[in-house]
């Protein structure tokens, strides 16, 4: 996302004016742009080929690489925008946050200061349970991390490699491909064992700067020898898979991966075209793209942290128009930026001969901010933890024992541990098995036990549904095929306990609401791969209720009363939910049709334990009743132990006894 003001090529601002158009309108859910994140590929084959060929050049003239004016240059750019939106990001949070909001990203700011952001992210993706990625301001400095971090090895490569002047050309190419070759198998493997770590780190990413560079090594003489025609044919192809990507891809789109190469092959060819005289040159060379490509860098900086706040300052979504507006407004931001900061300091007439200095000036800085970050960091913590405060803290954290415990399994994990709770030796146990809406109803579970000592076993994983579904979990970048696998597990071991009751409960974010949003299969696809669970259990002869999923707020509600008690001028509404909305009737009906004709299984609905008004709390008699968005609290979940218990006993099992046999 950088370059050198007198030396850039139209076409190369061009293609970053599009890169930015890609994100900004993918961060902003503008129709038709599902796919506009392959924009942070097409910087990145940019700055491969801008770097490559700007040191290549300094070495073929001088036969060196000055590296200590290289990392001036780099600091001279990035940095002062940088450090400005990061500082105005922690003052906005802190003006519209609560102390126990801004607890989420707080460590955010210090990763970022250290471009090390990615790594933060990488890692918590991996953590069902880490707070939403979507409201952490700094998200989207993972890919500046990912540049900077070749910035900081590409030149020592490029020094190393063409050490030799009458080797030069050939060790150059040669570096270049072992790095695409290697750095694309790595990402394919790692989009099985460890798939955000191959969205995220810089070795994974390293092949689509590579193949930048091995333009800047061999791109000038392909653009040079082909004739007008030939170039506009080049060059409107790889326009063509550049806008293809941004529009074909989507959120479910396996990536990066080999998904990732039509944007980076796209990339390549039109830089390699030389557009020119051509009509897609014109096109490119336009005023419009040209201006958007000066502001990309600087408009990617602001356009994130604007859509999340504004997305606070509305307690959850907004429309189409308000987040365009903020994409626009974030535009503003970023010229007003470049204007008063980026260009005043870029192109510094004491500090451009200066490099040394600069360096000095970026290391300082770095280190004061950091520093900031961390007393931030400090004051935050403790604010979450005070008076006004703890409660909704400790409700984040009020989670059941089975995840202290390891029962709820996160992504990556095939077998459930042995998870017994209650009376260890009685006669009656029960099986609960589903995702994590099956395993917040542990501590209900575990309250009716102690009365009737009933022994649980726990069988849960993280976002795996009972049902006979293959989940597409976003974090991942793909099918969540390690809960096919734990599900077959799960269920031939439930089976072989002979339980009294097996409870099932599965979130329904899975499905597809009336209006065909939100999840990826419809209700009656639903249906039929929860009546194949269901149909094995049934055979088995087994007892099985399935627990509706809840009425959820869709909002985090300890996060939400945290802000109405610290900082009430920003909420414009209370901490409240629609029950219409947020209970799914045609959903319960479904379910329901999925039981049928099964002897051994039964539905149960608990929603008006929870909900029985057109308003929902989320809290009563001073008990927040959700530790998170969806999810109960553990002691709301163990104050409806009683009344589970009581419509548990009273379902009509008829002549099918606990065992499975005929009473």
């Amino acid at each position: 996302m950088t370059g050198v003001r007198s030396k850039v090529r139209a076409d190369i601002q061009a293609l970053r004016g599009i890169a930015i158009l890609l994100v900004v309108a993918y961060h902003a859910h503008a129709p038709g742009f599902d796919g506009g994140f392959v924009g942070v590929d097409v910087f990145f084959v940019l700055s491969g080929f801008l770097i490559t060929k700007l040191l290549v050049d300094e070495q073929q003239r001088t036969g060196s690489i000055n590296l200590m004016e290289f990392y001036a240059r780099r600091a001279r750019r990035l940095l002062p925008p940088a450090v400005a939106v990061t500082l105005l990001t922690v003052c906005a949070a802190e003006l519209i946050l609560s102390p126990l909001e801004q607890r989420r990203f707080v460590g955010s700011a210090i990763a970022v200061a250290l471009y090390v952001s990615n790594m933060l992210f990488a890692r918590d993706a991996e953590n069902y349970l880490a707070s939403p990625p979507d409201d952490n301001p700094f998200l989207h400095t993972w890919s500046l991390s990912v540049e900077e971090q070749f910035y900081a090895l590409w030149p020592l490569m490029l020094l190393a490699a063409g050490y030799r002047a009458r080797t030069r050309g050939k060790a150059l190419a040669a570096t270049m491909l072992i790095v695409m070759v290697s750095s694309f198998g790595l990402c394919i493997w790692l989009m099985n064992a460890a798939p955000s770590w191959a969205f995220f780190s810089a070795p994974s990413r390293a092949w689509e700067f590579a193949i930048g560079g091995f333009v800047a090594l061999i791109g000038g003489s392909l653009g040079a020898n082909a004739s007008d025609a030939r170039r506009e044919w080049l060059a409107t192809g790889g326009m063509a898979a550049i806008l293809l990507a941004g529009v074909a891809f989507s959120s479910r789109t396996v990536f990066p991966g080999t998904a990732a190469l039509l944007p980076v092959i796209g990339t390549a060819i039109v830089i390699a075209a030389k557009a020119g005289n051509t009509r897609m040159g014109a096109w490119l060379f336009s005023r419009p793209l040209q201006q958007l490509g000066d502001l990309s860098y600087v408009w990617y900086l602001w356009h994130w942290p604007v859509l999340v706040f504004a997305r606070a300052l509305a307690q959850g979504e907004i429309g189409l128009g308000p987040r365009l507006l903020c994409a626009l407004g974030s535009l503003v931001l970023a010229a007003i930026t470049r204007r008063v900061l980026e260009d005043r300091i870029r192109f510094s007439p004491y500090l451009m001969p200066r490099p040394a200095l600069t360096l000095g000036l970026a290391v300082s800085v770095t280190i004061v901010s950091v520093g900031s970050y961390a007393v931030w960091r400090e004051a935050v913590i403790a604010g979450s933890e005070d008076s006004g405060q703890q409660q909704f803290a400790e409700a984040r954290r009020d989670l059941p024992l089975t995840i202290a415990r390891g029962c709820l399994l996160n992504y990556p994990a095939l077998v459930s541990p042995e998870c017994v709770f209650g009376a260890a030796t009685s006669q009656t146990t029960v099986v609960l098995f589903g995702d994590s809406h099956a395993n917040h109803w542990f501590p209900a579970l575990e309250a009716i036990a102690q009365q009737q000592e009933w022994k649980i076993v726990s069988l849960t994983k993280a976002g795996c549904p009972a049902a006979d579904y293959t989940p597409f979990v976003a974090n991942l970048r793909r099918p969540y095929t390690e809960c096919d696998t734990w599900r077959r597990t799960s269920i031939a071991r439930a089976i072989g306990l002979r339980p009294s009751l097996v409870l099932i409960s599965n979130s329904t974010g899975f499905v597809r609401d009336e209006e065909g949003q939100g999840g990826a299969i419809t209700r009656a696809e639903w249906a039929a791969a929860l009546r194949r669970t269901l149909t094995e259990f049934d055979r088995s002869g087994l007892r099985t209720v399935v627990l509706h999923d809840l009425p959820a707020p869709g909002f985090d509600a300890p996060l939400c009363l945290a802000r109405l008690a610290a900082r009430p001028w920003t909420m414009r509404a209370g901490c409240e939910f629609s029950r219409e909305e947020s209970v799914r009737p045609l959903m319960v009906l479904s379910e329901q049709e999925a039981t049928r004709g099964l002897p051994h299984v039964r539905a149960l609905d608990m929603s008006s334990d929870i909900c029985a008004t057109a308003r929902c709390g989320v809290a009563r008699d001073g008990m927040v009743l959700y530790s998170d968005d969806d999810h109960l609290s553990a002691t709301f979940s163990a104050a409806l132990g009683t009344s589970l218990g009581l419509k548990l006993a009273a379902l009509p099992w008829g002549d099918v006894a606990p065992d499975g046999g005929e009473q």
